[in-house]
């Protein structure tokens, strides 16, 4: 998540953790607590902090869902 995004949210620190970026370098992430609605339930995730501007969601978030992706229209679903 962006940097600005977990100010604006005022996410408390949780840990920094070692990375390794696509490209094989190392990196250090800070990461965050924070708690989501998500499919109608109260789930705690971590946030990692990017230096990107759009948020990733972590495929933990996904188990037990199927998600269907249509790229050409831009719709997404959840079920």
């Amino acid at each position: 998540m962006p940097k600005t995004e977990i100010e604006r949210l005022r996410l408390g620190v949780l840990a920094e953790t070692d990375a390794v970026l696509a490209d094989g370098a190392m990196t250090r992430l800070r990461c965050y607590y924070c708690v989501v609605e998500w499919l109608g339930q109260i789930v705690p995730v971590q946030v990692v902090e990017t230096a990107g501007n759009l948020p990733l969601i972590g495929t933990a978030l996904l188990a037990n869902v199927e998600l269907r992706i249509n790229y050409r229209t831009g719709e997404c679903a959840l079920s």
